[in-house]
């Protein structure tokens, strides 16, 4: 277990509990280990902990959000491709305890397997060392994951701002129209203009009509921010 250790940045008093994070239940059923010597209860745990300890980043450091804002935010955090992604960059897929028959199947990078191990490891963690030393773990590697996602949603949501600046503005919401489309159909581009009460304020172009109203939007919200 210490190769996994240094891998993964954590120092365990008890291996025997990173073990068991490690042990997927296809190698408990092959070597005939009871069930409950799998990952599946730190997993379980894990889930819970990474779930509380990221709620509270993102609720202390965005004041502003709602909380359906921040549910959707916590989500694209914690989905199983970040977890697995997670997983990979720490080499926590080559340290699996699997069975023969899902480690042939290629299961040290089964995105499934790898984002339920991480979980299980950050339960395992918390058991050995207590929420300060998980939480601190988890801000190590979510604190700029946390910044890139907000700026990539700030950036990216432009009708989601129009929406609320001409509220706010205007007390009307902005309307989006397709008003041509151009190029043959297996590569169309669309052309959107988003328009509030009788003046239009943008236009965008794109592959989908989501893309060119994200277009149209970013411009309107250039002229009126």
């Amino acid at each position: 277990m210490e190769a996994a250790s240094r891998d993964l940045g954590l120092e365990f008093s008890e291996p025997k509990l990173l073990r068991q994070a490690l042990t997927h239940l296809s190698y408990v059923y092959e070597h005939g280990l009871p069930p409950l010597e799998s990952n599946e209860k730190m997993e379980f745990l894990g889930d819970t902990i990474l779930g509380f300890v990221i709620t509270n980043i993102i609720f202390s450091r965005f004041p502003e959000l709602t909380e359906g804002q921040l549910s959707k935010f916590r989500a694209r955090l914690v989905n199983t491709g970040m977890l697995a992604d997670i997983a990979r960059e720490i080499n926590l897929g080559k340290h699996l305890l699997l069975g023969h028959g899902e480690e042939s199947s290629g299961g040290r990078d089964k995105t499934s397997i790898l984002a339920d191990a991480f979980e299980a490891v950050i339960g395992a963690y918390y058991l050995d060392r207590g929420l300060g030393a998980a939480r601190d773990y988890l801000f190590t590697i979510f604190d700029e994951r946390v910044d890139a996602e907000s700026t990539r949603e700030a950036s990216s949501d432009f009708k989601t701002r129009l929406q609320e600046l001409t509220a706010k503005k205007f007390g009307l919401g902005p309307d989006y129209k397709i008003f041509k489309e151009s190029g043959p159909d297996h590569n169309k581009v669309f052309h959107a203009q988003v328009s509030v009460g009788k003046h239009v304020y943008g236009t965008g172009q794109g592959s989908s009509k989501k893309e060119a109203e994200q277009g149209a939007a970013q411009e309107a919200l250039k002229i009126l921010e």
